[in-house]
């Protein structure tokens, strides 16, 4: 191996798509590269046997007849093969897709193949995106050609800088990586100068800078401040526009910043709720620009000591934009903005973890297992990431890495339940210290919805999450997803799976009762953990028999039942003598996990007061431990009190319930998912008494919170979030619509299909018109040239579609990704990117969120309106209430529900003002049905709608993604 680096070559394959399974190649070439300088070439044309995708022959300026005429794969393979010969192979993903597309031809290389993205983890950590076109861009201001030739060439340029880059790492890092590297038998070690560490997977938390505390009465000095500039009070409307303005500073800061009408509207109302502390719902279409009609005059009025401004999102795109983006932006046209992103503490490692698994590693028995790649490698990777990175955000890292490390990173990952704080020896340089320390500092804080509202939960016993800074202004951004999210924070789960292993946590041959054992607790410490002991067994012996008998029993599941197992606990059932025997049985359980929590309680309390020095710190782990699983203890027995309830009482009325399970899925376990929860009927008195009734103004905004119906069609998002008893106890609420400023009628088409047949779910049914479907979304993705998103409501569907046109879809050339279970969304969706002539078949968690600008996508394919699952446990329930109500839950919950979620997916098209595109709706109902109107009436302004017969569609199609103002039909 020794001198390889004297002579190497460097590959470059250009294929059809992403997936390596799938990809065929149409052009290869490598280059011989002798002391850092090309020496030699190859490169062929290939001919893959199905048309090159438009997309690469404009990139690469190639004609699709050069293609014909080039070899056959295996052939021009084969020679490319001879050329590398027995040298080194440098390769962008060069495992994953060179070597992989090499091998389905029988020319894998002899030699060693090395991937350039690794190379770039290690000497490059802290850049957000490592995929080949944004290193190129970033790092050398070039972007691939798609011409295999030079892109090779641009690869070694690449590798070149990357080597160099390696020298800008701290010393002492670069010889714990190498040395890793050595032990991992990596001969990227031979890449990069320096000299090994004669350590072993040094800790080096040392080299982590020290938490920077906020100082004391940080509110009162941002406060004093404040008035020191002269500014405090209200803030005028002029100050809002000056910003905003052609000659504002953010037009200075941002020569191609865009002036908006809309967004000046949006600010000057932000600014107006603020000044006088109300609550303001604000529905702002696409393009309008609406982070920074918040931002302004949100940080304008923190500077008035009004702050901090808390901005919580839904989706980590939002959060992205926001911290870095938008808030920069900010802070440079305001002359500095202090401004933090607030995440879980599981986005961070524990570094006294980390320390341990040094330790472990140093003595060559690691204390963790996880899948590729070697623990070694890992150690390196993380070890160049953590001595660069100034806020340990797990989310920096390339995603890529992200999902290779995800098993290290769980067990790494800090968790409340074994945090020491303050007593942790590593609390000095924790980054989630230095989170807290810097929101606390802040002026702008984003979070996301989850966290924010599971601030609002906690109680004094809990577990220590982040915590938010005191504050009194709000904005919650993508607000549609509220009430589902508070629906998923509140609810109540007593699992059979988690509640077993918590028990064993608490009684097994490892777990903390065996542990506190070896303490000098005395007698009745002794007698106390017996105690424990033999409650512990009592409550699993017990669980085991309310699941796996008697609910099991309740709940059987059914072939045709309701997707992913969930079962209503309906009337009917709760009114038989087999759940008054469940519920007996339940609550004894509750009332044992009660009594086992004071007991835990009780023996943790006994060893923190321990002296001995030897014991301290294992002590306080498992003191701190002991709460933790005395507080899930807690937990678990209120979950199933709530589950549990008389159905004659009038609390029974505020929850809905309903089990679910589905196997024996989770790493081979003889132990089903089975768990009972219960969900708020309305979580709109919660987010009132829990969040608004704290704050002294907010705003909340989302492009889809209107559907047709009362107060200007706002009524329903009221209802969902509480703001209506906002309303009803004196609040005032503001509310304002803005459309889109983009002009949807010469940018978009809409075309409807009026002839397909109606969804069809049960199985005669659904083959047919699967059939009927595959057939038309094949012609038009034919005739759209791919570059679609096909939006579907299961993944029943998306599968058949996937094995139906698969095959042929890529006949032609084109790729055609699919969501699955097990593959990032993020990653597919970068897929989808880089591929300007693919297909993504997905489901709803597509419908939103989704940011793809320009031509890779030009056409969004709704299959079917998004109408949630009728059996689905909350949707159900909540429904019923609404009839229960008087007011027609069908209709004022069920369609609501499903508008909503087709406005975000047909916002899915345009993301900016140069977009154009076509929207097909194949759903025959869109058209027919007596709720079709409330889909239509939400439509963007301006966006005209066409109806064509199924055998018409392709035709409609071909005239192009929009049609001219002088020919709109």
């Amino acid at each position: 191996m020794k001198g390889w680096t004297d002579d190497y070559s460097v590959l470059e394959v250009i294929t059809t798509g992403p997936d390596p399974e799938t990809a065929l190649p149409v052009e290869a070439a490598a280059i011989r590269v002798r002391n850092g300088i090309e020496v030699d070439a190859i490169s062929v044309i290939i001919d893959p046997g199905v048309p090159v995708p438009a997309s690469l022959r404009e990139r690469s300026k190639r004609e699709e007849e050069e293609h014909r005429n080039g070899l056959e794969p295996r052939t021009a393979l084969s020679r490319v093969n001879d050329f590398l010969g027995q040298r080194h192979v440098l390769a962008y993903e060069g495992m994953a897709m060179e070597a992989a597309v090499l091998e389905r031809y029988g020319a894998l290389p002899a030699g060693p193949v090395l991937d350039v993205q690794e190379l770039a983890w290690l000497t490059l950590p802290y850049l957000r995106d490592h995929s080949l076109p944004s290193l190129c861009s970033s790092l050398l201001g070039e972007t691939p050609t798609c011409r295999a030739l030079e892109d090779s060439r641009l690869l070694l340029r690449l590798i070149s800088y990357l080597t160099a880059a390696w020298g800008e790492i701290p010393r002492r890092a670069r010889g714990a990586i190498l040395r890793a590297l050595k032990e991992a038998d990596s001969p990227l070690i031979q890449l990069l100068k320096g000299s090994p560490s004669n350590s072993l997977c040094e800790d080096l938390s040392d080299m982590i800078a020290r938490v920077e505390p906020a100082s004391p009465g940080a509110e009162e000095n941002a406060v004093g401040s404040a008035a020191a500039r002269g500014k405090t009070g209200p803030l005028d409307s002029e100050e809002v526009h000056a910003v905003l303005s052609p000659g504002g500073p953010l037009a200075s800061s941002q020569p191609d910043h865009e002036i908006r009408p809309q967004q000046l509207t949006m600010a000057e109302a932000v600014s107006s709720a603020f000044n006088d502390s109300c609550f303001l719902a604000v529905e702002a279409g696409t393009g309008v620009g609406k982070s920074l009609a918040y931002l302004v005059p949100g940080a304008l009025h923190a500077r008035r000591g009004r702050g901090p401004l808390v901005v919580s999102t839904y989706t980590r795109n939002l959060q992205e934009q926001l911290f870095h983006r938008d808030l920069p932006l900010l802070s440079r046209s305001l002359g500095g903005v202090e401004f933090s992103l607030l995440k879980g503490r599981n986005n961070y490692i524990c570094l006294r973890k980390w320390s341990e698994w040094c330790r472990s590693l140093a003595g060559e028995e690691p204390s963790m297992r996880f899948g590729e790649p070697t623990p070694y490698l890992a150690y390196a990777y993380l070890v160049s990431w953590m001595t660069n990175t100034s806020s340990g955000d797990l989310e920096e890292i390339s995603l890529n890495l992200r999902e290779d490390l995800s098993g290290l990173l769980r067990e790494l990952s800090s968790s409340s339940e074994e945090c020491l704080r303050p007593f942790c020896p590593f609390s000095f340089r924790c980054w989630v210290e230095k989170a807290r320390c810097q929101t606390a500092r802040s002026e702008i804080v984003v979070i996301n919805h989850a966290l924010l509202l599971s601030q609002l939960s906690q109680d004094d016993g809990g577990p220590c999450h982040l915590i938010l800074p005191d504050h009194r202004l709000l904005v919650v951004d993508e607000a549609h997803h509220l009430e589902d999210v508070a629906t998923e924070v509140f609810t109540l789960t007593f699992s059979l799976r988690d509640s077993l292993k918590m028990l064993d946590d608490i009684s097994d041959g490892k777990g903390i009762l065996a542990r506190l054992e070896r303490f000098p607790i005395g007698e009745q410490g002794l007698g106390k953990l017996s105690q424990a002991l033999e409650k512990a067994t009592a409550i699993g012996e017990g669980v085991r028999d309310l699941f796996l008998r008697l609910l099991d029993r309740l709940f059987a599941p059914e072939p045709s039942g309701p997707e992913a197992g969930r079962y209503r606990l309906v009337q009917e059932i709760v009114h038989g003598p087999a759940w008054e025997e469940a519920r007996e049985k339940g609550l004894v359980i509750a009332s044992h996990l009660l009594e086992l929590s004071e007991l835990l309680t009780d023996a943790t309390g006994r060893i923190s007061t321990l002296e001995d020095e030897d014991l301290r710190e294992e002590g306080r782990v498992l003191a701190k431990r002991g709460e933790s699983l005395a507080y899930r203890a807690r937990e678990s027995a209120a979950a199933l009190e709530v589950f549990l309830c008389d159905p004659f009482c009038e609390e029974f009325d505020r929850h809905l319930r309903w089990v679910e399970r589905s196997g024996y899925s989770r790493g081979g376990s003889d132990v089903p998912e089975f768990a009972v929860k219960s969900a708020p009927v309305s979580v709109g008195e919660v987010l009132r008494s829990l969040l608004f009734s704290t704050l002294e103004a907010a705003t909340l905004t989302s492009a889809s919170l209107r559907v047709p119906g009362a107060r200007e069609g706002f009524s329903f998002f009221l209802q969902r979030t509480g703001l209506d008893l906002i309303e009803e106890e004196g609040g005032e609420v503001r509310l304002l619509a803005l459309d889109s400023p983009f002009d949807y009628a010469s940018q978009v088409r809409l075309i409807a299909v009026e002839d397909l047949p109606e969804p069809q779910t049960g199985k005669p049914g659904f083959g047919r018109y699967m059939s009927e479907i595959s057939r038309v979304v094949e012609e038009a993705l034919v005739a759209s040239g791919g570059k679609a998103l096909v939006l579907l409501t299961s993944h029943r569907q998306v599968e058949y579609l996937d094995s139906h046109l698969r095959p042929r879809l890529e006949q032609r050339g084109m790729c055609c990704l699919r969501q699955r279970r097990g593959v990032p969304n993020a990653l597919l969706l970068e897929r989808f990117r880089s591929d300007r002539d693919s297909v993504l078949l997905a489901t709803e968690a597509f419908w939103e969120g989704v940011d793809v600008p320009g031509e890779s996508l030009s056409a969004v394919i709704v299959v079917k309106l998004p109408f949630r699952h009728p059996a689905d446990p909350v949707v159900a329930g909540r429904m019923e209430h609404q009839d229960r109500r008087g007011v027609g839950g069908w209709r004022s919950y069920y369609v609501p529900l499903a508008v909503t979620l087709f406005r975000q997916g047909i916002g899915r098209l345009l993301r900016r003002s140069s977009d154009t595109g076509v929207i097909v709706v194949l759903d025959p109902r869109f058209l027919t049905r007596s709720y079709s109107g409330s889909f239509r009436a939400v439509l963007p302004g301006g966006l005209r709608m066409e109806t064509v017969k199924s055998d018409g569609l392709a035709d409609a199609l071909s005239r192009g993604p929009h049609v001219p103002r002088s020919q709109s039909p």
